[in-house]
């Protein structure tokens, strides 16, 4: 299953999401064998389940809803991993031992953050959030950036998963794309 908008963003994915992960939950199978997102700290999926809200960055959103599924934070990730420990704390749902981290996802350093957040930057032109994901993307499209196998925290959770041999087994996915495709 694939949850992607294809406006601007601020569409409801994360309730959508959410929404997906309750109906599953309630079916025999109860939960996604695999929930992937390429997320980045810049844009945060938001859902209300039994009245609370939950606003993830870096995490997907059905793993709050229905938890027990592993957790990829694929190649096109962007993770600042301050944000992503402090997202790990908050949700106790998330066991760590499911999350799996591609070790090339990006990682935003305090360089980058400065980077974006200089008045003559080309990511200030365009009205970046300012957090750091368009440098840190760009450094690793010229591979001078930081990656994730690279950075203390999230080598921890450095894992590759073969989503298709996955899929080709029978494994259940949920992919949760952040992004509007419109941007």
């Amino acid at each position: 299953s694939f949850i992607v908008g294809g406006q601007w963003g601020s569409e409801a994915k994360g309730a959508a999401a959410a929404w997906v992960a309750k109906t599953v939950a309630q079916l025999p199978d109860g939960l996604f064998d695999i929930v992937t997102t390429n997320a980045g700290a810049q844009a945060g999926h938001t859902s209300v389940h039994a009245g609370v809200k939950r606003v993830v960055y870096h995490l997907p959103t059905a793993p709050l809803i229905a938890p027990g599924s592993t957790v990829y934070l694929n190649a096109g990730s962007v993770i600042d991993p301050v944000g992503l420990e402090k997202e790990l704390m908050s949700h106790g749902v998330f066991r760590q031992s499911r999350l799996y981290i591609h070790p090339n996802a990006a990682i935003i350093t305090d360089d980058c953050r400065d980077a974006e957040g200089r008045p003559d930057s080309a990511q200030t032109k365009i009205a970046s959030t300012r957090k750091g994901v368009g440098e840190a993307l760009a450094r690793k499209v010229l591979r001078s950036g930081l990656v994730a196998r690279n950075h203390p925290f999230t080598a921890r959770y450095v894992r590759r998963l073969d989503l298709n041999s996955r899929l080709m087994n029978g494994s259940s996915v949920l992919v949760e794309v952040p992004q509007g495709h419109g941007l």
